[in-house]
């Protein structure tokens, strides 16, 4: 098993792919060589990229670079209660050298060939620009075909002077996918994404690479820079934030839905990885939406937030 390559079909009249995206309810995990910008307009869900799990958000302006895996999850839970609503998304597809690779040479257009490179670890956009983005995105769809690909330019022209954005995987997994391919760890990043919410035994997987699991220990490691239950705790604790993050179930649960079987480890990892307790971040997040409603000032000071929260990379 691997991510699936999915070929897109392009419209007779139109270098790229512009489409509406209700976000299905089996949505496979894919990969393929255009690039994707999707904006999350309205919905509840789950976005997994490479080797991360994040919560998809209404007004998410997300990019994936080519040949990125990746999948978008409705939240099921929420769309059992309420049947009439369902997730809605603009997506747009192109190749990166959709506009003929002579115009990244020009002085003008190289910071585009830079953010096609950065979208290879998947970005997600954040600031007032994305929802004015993601608007003018929404918007495409009555344009002519000629005034379409004007504001795609447009857009990712906007998107690359864009200086506040977050890096979704980690650089060691793009580095093996895009230089690689590597069959072994496709299935074995296939794998821990369909099943991180389970046991895993580290047989299990040396199995699917066909390696013993001691070999598998350092092939993995040689590859990644990190160790494969480095890799498997990061995940979970990734998908655990997303739980506290809805604040619908108890810690012990969200340990358990997240692969921990030891609420103390658990506790111990989430601690290690984000700098604060589950506790902590879900007592943090509660605080920082009562003050969003509030619509008071917002201050971002404490080591809860800074440390909890994923770090925003400036160019």
């Amino acid at each position: 098993m691997k991510p699936a390559f999915r070929k897109l079909s392009l419209p007779v009249s139109s270098s790229f792919v512009l489409k509406n995206d209700d976000m299905p309810i089996k949505n496979p995990w894919h990969y393929h060589p255009e690039i994707e910008i999707a904006y999350s307009y309205k919905g509840k869900g789950t976005v997994f990229v490479g080797d991360t799990v994040e919560i998809l958000r209404e007004h998410d302006l997300l990019m994936f670079g080519s040949n990125l895996p990746h999948t978008t999850q409705r939240d099921y839970s929420y769309y059992e209660k309420h049947l009439n609503e369902k997730p809605l998304a603009v997506i747009v597809q192109f190749l990166p050298g959709f506009l003929g690779w002579d115009l990244y040479k020009a002085p003008e257009f190289q910071r585009l060939d830079r953010l096609f490179k950065v979208a290879g670890r998947g970005i997600r956009f954040t600031g007032k620009s994305r929802e004015k983005i993601g608007k003018k995105l929404m918007a495409m769809q009555t344009l002519s075909p000629s005034a379409r690909l004007l504001r795609l330019l447009s857009i990712l022209v906007e998107l690359a002077e864009c200086e506040q954005y977050e890096l979704l995987c980690s650089e060691g997994f793009v580095n093996v996918y895009g230089e690689l391919h590597h069959a072994r760890l496709n299935m074995v990043y296939e794998y821990s994404v369909n099943h991180f919410m389970e046991r895993i035994a580290l047989e299990k997987v040396a199995d699917l690479a066909n390696l013993t699991p001691a070999a598998f220990c350092r092939f993995f490691k040689s590859r990644t820079g990190a160790t494969y239950h480095e890799y498997l705790a990061t995940l979970r604790i990734n998908f655990s934030c997303k739980l506290l993050a809805e604040n619908r179930i108890v810690i012990s649960e969200v340990a358990r839905q997240s692969g921990f079987q030891n609420l103390s480890l658990f506790n111990r990892k989430f601690k290690e990885l984000k700098g604060v307790t589950p506790s902590e971040f879900q007592r943090g997040l509660i605080f920082f939406t009562t003050l969003r409603r509030a619509s008071r000032p917002l201050i971002l000071n404490s080591a809860l937030f800074i440390n909890s929260q994923q770090q925003i990379v400036s160019k």
